[in-house]
């Protein structure tokens, strides 16, 4: 809704199309069971069996969403025609899937060329106001990266606690550890780092160049870079600082947290 606020797509799209804007994004990690969808094919789980192995999490999230407004007490789509229910169920659809990020790179591509190369949407097309709309959830689904730093660090330390459960998971398991979720071994400042630069600053790049809008840019682009700033000055005190394990490093900011000295942590946490 921020995107849409402060640019033009507000003003080109009707209400159906915003209100299944908004269904998406309440939707997109409906049921999340807080591992990825690389660990629940290894594991056959039975989400990966019943999505034969194919952005399990994402049909999962879409499917569920549709099966809790088909409940007579949440049908909120019950007055509509049938041309606008198929119309507003194949955008949310494509824009819950469009957040898988083992599509990241194809995904970007595909809009980067449209956007910015040939500069063709015709946000009147559905198809084209469909993938403009999936690249609203799709920066917004990684959006605590260009949160004020404070409030980035605090979803950062999420993150990675959600990352090491599945590391200790792995482990119990005798499977080899995905990539980040150790906790004995993963760099946090250094992953972060990585993350915003490689990830999150090319995808707001093209994003804020489509949008045009000042307030997006500064908002989020000019955030990122200050959070990216962070990460690197944090990675390189670590480097020069001595810890006996990587968990050591969410758990003081933890504490400060629950304490209410989240303002107090020092710039050697991480």
């Amino acid at each position: 809704m921020f995107f849409l606020s402060y640019s033009d797509v507000f003003n080109k799209i009707d209400t159906l199309d915003t209100l299944s804007s908004i269904i998406a994004a309440l939707g997109h990690d409906l049921g999340h069971p807080a591992v990825t969808n690389r660990f629940l094919v290894n594991n056959r789980d039975k989400l990966a069996i019943e999505y034969n192995d194919s952005s399990v999490l994402e049909n999962m999230h879409a499917a569920g969403t549709f099966k809790l407004m088909s409940k007579e007490e949440s049908n909120i789509f019950l007055n509509l025609s049938n041309s606008d229910w198929f119309r507003a169920r194949k955008l949310i659809i494509e824009m819950i899937l469009q957040t898988d990020m083992s599509r990241h790179f194809e995904i970007l591509g595909k809009f980067k060329t449209r956007a910015v190369t040939l500069s063709d949407f015709d946000i009147q097309v559905d198809e084209d106001k469909n993938q403009v709309l999936a690249m609203g959830l799709k920066c917004a689904d990684i959006g605590h990266s260009c949160k004020p730093e404070e409030l980035h660090y605090r979803w950062s330390q999420r993150v990675c606690e959600e990352f090491f459960n599945q590391g200790d998971l792995e482990k119990a398991r005798n499977q080899p550890v995905s990539m980040y979720c150790d906790r004995n071994t993963t760099d946090v400042s250094k992953s972060q780092a990585g993350f915003i630069k490689n990830i999150c600053i090319p995808l707001y790049e093209v994003w804020c160049t489509y949008l045009n809008s000042e307030e997006v840019t500064r908002t989020c682009l000019e955030q990122l870079k200050a959070n990216l700033n962070m990460w690197t000055r944090r990675s390189k005190i670590r480097r020069n600082t001595t810890y006996s394990k990587t968990s050591d490093l969410l758990d003081e900011p933890s504490k400060a947290r629950s304490s209410g000295e989240l303002t107090k942590i020092r710039n050697t946490d991480y």
